[in-house]
């Protein structure tokens, strides 16, 4: 971004690795707080996969969702935000994870207790700080809370039983605009308006079952997983504080970014968050029966979730023309055993269980497809 590395992942050694930037967007001036998308910093979404192709570790684009007093709860009730409009616990947003995936929601886990202790720290602290601001200086002020939740789901891919860990890191604000004042400084009504956002940050590890137990023991070693990048973080903090005091572009950092040779990646982003936007709209439509049932057999096919659509679905291509509907088509490998009697479907087309898995096995691509919805013109 901007010419600079915003991330950097450890992962095993020998796995394969792929990844992104998910593009948050800004559809006006980034001091005008209402008209932004509800995720309004880029982050990384990546896939690590093992050489034979059965484990995997994905780090999510990011779900945020908000809600507000007064004239602002129109716009966070629209689709530029999750269909959640209020708070909800990390462990039930797990949940309707579970549910999109379509895998077995098999147990709560409790959540690793130095990181959990060190998000509340971030957040005790940042609410310390807001605190200190003067009531008479009728400047916003902001809240925190920070909740980290973990699951364990399982499902069946092709012969083999896989068991996975989801993790979520929930971070929700509620910024309060004394006498109106709204974030751009100008004042309106004289009641105070309140916006609350949130936003969810998704890990998830899969392994065979026996496997599971040592992937995560290996990934949450110190040092392994993302790691924004410092010179990165502070020239976008630089950009964005030049946005805020009117000293830079009038188009604003991420509109900036929107202009560069990352434009149709841009438009890709906002695709995915779209798409993202429908499934689990239709998740929770659903209900939560749908949680409580175990899918997943010898012959299920593992549906795309929201590191395919990131990484490898072209959803900008699929809806151009003339609006009309398309299929999202994800090319995967099936992998079957000589003898015909154990298979399964790998993500990563480069993963090759020869010489790992016993026996010789034979890949074939496939495709995993999905249908996408007309675009309104």
């Amino acid at each position: 971004m901007h010419g600079m590395k915003a991330m950097e992942v450890t992962y095993p050694a020998e796995w394969h690795f792929k990844g992104d930037l998910y593009l948050a967007g800004v559809r006006g001036p980034y001091t005008d707080f209402k008209v932004q998308d509800c995720v309004s910093a880029p982050t990384g979404v990546f896939r690590a996969t093992s050489p034979d192709g059965l484990s995997f570790v994905e780090q999510w684009p990011v779900a945020a969702w908000g809600w507000a007093s007064g004239v602002d709860g129109d716009w966070y009730a629209g689709k530029s935000c999750f269909p959640l409009h209020g708070p909800t616990e990390a462990q039930l947003f797990l949940k309707y994870l579970a549910a999109m995936l379509g895998v077995e929601y098999l147990a709560d886990e409790p959540a690793d207790a130095a990181e959990k202790a060190r998000l509340e720290k971030m957040a005790q602290d940042a609410n310390a700080q807001s605190a200190a601001t003067k009531p008479g200086e009728k400047l916003p002020t902001m809240h925190w809370k920070v909740e980290m939740a973990e699951a364990m789901v399982g499902f069946s891919n092709g012969t083999f039983k896989m068991k996975g860990r989801l993790t979520t890191e929930v971070a929700c604000s509620a910024t309060t605009y004394p006498d109106g004042l709204g974030f751009s400084g100008k004042k309106g009504s004289k009641t105070a308006a309140v916006i609350d956002r949130c936003v969810a940050r998704v890990v998830y590890l899969v392994a065979p079952e026996d496997q599971l137990a040592g992937l995560i023991v290996q990934w949450d070693r110190p040092g392994m997983g993302p790691r924004r990048l410092d010179e990165w973080e502070q020239a976008r903090a630089a950009a964005l504080r030049a946005d805020v005091e009117k000293t830079s572009d009038p188009n604003g950092f991420i509109r900036s970014e929107a202009m560069l040779s990352w434009k149709r990646d841009f438009s890709h982003t906002q695709a995915v968050r779209e798409k993202m936007y429908e499934e689990f709209a239709g998740t929770m439509a659903a209900g939560m029966e749908r949680m409580l049932g175990v899918v997943g057999h010898a012959g299920h096919t593992i549906a795309p979730d929201w590191v395919d659509l990131q990484l490898d679905a072209d959803l900008v291509d699929s809806r151009e023309g003339e609006g009309t509907g398309g299929v999202i088509s994800i090319p995967r490998n099936t992998w079957t055993d000589s003898a015909g009697k154990n298979k399964f479907e790998a993500w990563d087309l480069d993963a090759n269980p020869n010489g790992i898995l016993a026996g010789t096995w034979i890949g074939k691509q496939s495709l995993a497809s999905e249908r996408v919805e007309s675009r309104p013109q």
